[in-house]
């Protein structure tokens, strides 16, 4: 180590050990308070670290720092904000088929641009807590302790790293390490996500398990070969579990629909069933061409028609018409009333809808402020257009 490189570290305050029994720290840089996390490793891979460091990879921890001694290797990274899937599920237990896929499509995505390099690089240690869950729901692989550079030339892995349960069995010298070690572990964890169990114990079923049952055969040549298989496979899952999904609840809601629908007819039907019991509220006819108040046939509306009609005739042939203070009698008189009556008769016909004559009227579009602002406007040009004759005749006979 270098004096720059000892230099560098020192900026780096240690402030919290992170594992029991591993050197990981949470470390503050000095100038900018920013925090990180600091790695002491006696077993590692300086030259994944270094090409980590210089790739730009979104989803995995960015490597800041890469410092190396006689006894070990120390190496500061990005420090990711939120759990692992495997705190999630110590806390929440079991995890959910949909939202389990949505994170392994992003962890492909992460192994494939790791995969994709030349040479590839493998993780070699896949398992729930190294995925993590951010705080903002974005899926980060970390811990590169265990990855290695793929050797085409080599016939077995030269250091057998891994977690047991999680390693493929290439990880124990049965063959070197490649990108199918990867699928072989995230197969892993699915099921262990979703059942609590390895797949040698107990294999998830249903079509995941199929997809698991592939990711961990024992043979690589019968895995996928790549993850871009895998996430492709997972799509198809997940498209064919939402269609079913929408499905299921597109159903639900016509029921509930038809339900509803049922259950207003019946409270209609009962409306009117109650109505046509009260002699009073009863429709006995309806008659479109009855005026106003009478074409529906029930009592209580016509009884109101009635003294309404009482009340305009009443009004109409009763009233006095003056003119400079003299009483007007003859046909100024009854032009007047004649005109009062029509006024009177034409506004209730315009607003009860006779006919459906406000239907007919611009405009087409009428919502509930348009039609009264019309309807007083009809009534206005209505008024205007009986008065005309009037004042025609009393310049007549003037």
């Amino acid at each position: 180590m270098t004096i720059e490189e000892r230099y560098k570290l020192s900026c780096y305050e240690e402030v919290l050990k992170l594992h029991d029994t591993k050197s990981i720290y949470l470390v503050r840089q000095i100038e900018t308070n920013n925090l990180y996390v600091k790695k002491k490793m006696s077993i590692y891979n300086r030259k994944v670290y270094e090409r980590l460091q210089q790739i730009n990879i979104p989803n995995i921890p960015r490597i800041v720092l890469c410092v190396e001694d006689e006894t070990e290797f120390v190496v500061v990274e990005e420090y990711i904000h939120g759990e692992s899937l495997q705190d999630i599920y110590d806390k929440n237990g079991l995890f959910e088929e949909g939202q389990l896929i949505y994170i392994m499509i992003s962890l492909c995505d992460i192994l494939e641009q790791l995969h994709i390099r030349k040479p590839p690089i493998v993780h070699r240690d896949i398992k729930p807590s190294n995925i993590m869950l951010t705080t903002d729901g974005i899926v980060k692989l970390i811990d590169f302790n265990a990855a290695k550079e793929f050797d085409g030339n080599r016939v077995e892995d030269t250091v057998l790293m891994g977690t047991q349960g999680f390693a493929a069995p290439e990880q124990y010298g049965f063959g070197q390490s490649d990108q199918r070690t990867d699928v072989y572990a995230a197969g892993v964890t699915m099921n262990y996500l979703l059942t609590g169990n390895y797949p040698k114990q107990q294999l998830y079923g249903g079509m995941l398990g199929k997809i698991i049952k592939l990711c961990t055969a024992v043979d690589a040549n019968q895995r996928y070969n790549h993850v871009g298989e895998l996430r492709d496979d997972l799509r198809r899952l997940l498209a064919m579990t939402e269609q079913s999904a929408k499905e299921n609840l597109d159903r639900l809601q016509k029921k509930q629909e038809a339900i509803s629908t049922k259950e207003r007819m019946d409270e209609t039907d009962m409306l009117a069933v109650k109505r046509q019991k009260n002699i009073f509220t009863r429709s006995f006819w309806n008659k479109d061409w009855l005026p106003v108040g009478f074409r529906t046939g029930v009592i209580w509306k016509m009884l109101i028609a009635l003294y309404g009609y009482y009340l305009i005739l009443w009004c109409s042939f009763t009233m006095e018409v003056t003119s400079n203070g003299v009483v007007q009698t003859g046909v100024l008189m009854w032009a007047n009333r004649i005109a009062a009556l029509f006024w009177m008769i034409g506004t209730v016909f315009i607003i009860g809808n006779y006919k459906h004559i406000y239907d007919l009227l611009p405009p087409e579009n009428k919502g509930k402020k348009k039609r009264w602002l019309f309807v007083g406007l009809y009534v206005a040009i209505y008024l205007f257009l009986v008065i005309i004759p009037v004042v025609i005749l009393e310049n007549m006979f003037s």
